[in-house]
């Protein structure tokens, strides 16, 4: 994946993820807690910064999740974030 700022840097990034088959919501794993917040944080980045995949967030709900969240949980917990930016919610609620 890639993702490129607003400043123009661009990063690449290995993701270890999982997606549903509509696209809309993305699982991840395989890192520290803290390089899958970091993945959480640069996928919404890539939201906020692209008007296309932005434009599409706001009218296709897109979450993520980390996997020992959902395993850890129940899939119907808050353990989704919107990738549109804010906090963890509810699947329904993203």
């Amino acid at each position: 994946m890639a993702a490129q700022y607003a400043d123009g840097r661009l990063r690449y990034f290995a993701v270890p993820v999982a997606a549903d088959t509509s696209g809309a919501s993305f699982i991840v794993t395989g890192a520290s807690r803290y390089a899958l917040g970091n993945r959480i944080s640069d996928l919404q980045a890539t939201v906020a910064e692209h008007l296309l995949v932005g434009t599409l967030a706001r009218h296709v709900p897109m979450g993520i999740a980390v996997l020992e969240d959902l395993e850890e949980q129940d899939p119907t917990t808050d353990a989704w974030v919107p990738l549109t930016g804010g906090g963890s919610r509810l699947w329904n609620e993203l």
